[in-house]
């Protein structure tokens, strides 16, 4: 939904969720969506950047030990949860859909396969992995580049996006990845 509804787009920040088994601080985003009709969410696909292209631009490719991991509840309230603990046996992922208004809406699973009626919804995709530290433009160029800073202002703040204490990430947003992998 566009920003002149009510908090259209928001940020999840919870220090202390009590559904991560990791103990990291989830984060994420959550947003309204309206449906002018019924839709059907027949495969969702909650792993890293590369299984989402292998699906979207390779030959379908679904990898059986990340998608058979992804369950999906249905809670009371009518919201539908898909979630995903990830490989390190740590991190997971939730996604969720909840009509916006209790009667608006409505959702139903049938054969493994979501079926949204129309309306408008809550949507939320958050994780638990560790928060990575960000470096500023000033960290990331040394001394005798420090000028770019002030004569590329949008190149350095994108090359700082891409920039953690922890490691450098290649490309955005689809090829958000490791360097050298």
């Amino acid at each position: 939904m566009n920003g002149t509804s009510d908090q259209p787009l928001s940020p999840i920040y919870d220090s202390n969720p009590s559904n991560s088994s990791s103990g990291n601080a989830r984060v994420g985003v959550s947003a309204l969506i309206r449906l002018n009709s019924s839709a059907v969410l027949t495969v969702p696909i909650l792993g890293s950047i590369r299984t989402i292209r292998d699906f979207t631009e390779g030959p379908s490719i679904l990898i059986p030990e990340i998608q058979n991991a992804t369950s999906l509840e249905v809670e009371d309230s009518g919201t539908a949860t898909f979630s995903r603990l990830w490989l390190d046996n740590e991190t997971t992922t939730i996604i969720s859909f909840g009509p916006a208004e209790r009667s608006n809406g409505g959702l139903s699973v049938e054969d493994g396969l979501l079926n949204i009626e129309a309306g408008t919804y809550r949507f939320s995709a958050s994780f638990d992995y560790p928060q990575l530290e960000q470096l500023s433009s000033v960290e990331v160029l040394n001394e005798e580049s420090q000028g770019l800073i002030t004569q590329n202002p949008d190149q350095a703040q994108s090359l700082s996006f891409l920039s953690y204490s922890e490691k450098l990430l290649a490309g955005a947003w689809r090829f958000l990845t490791y360097f050298g992998r």
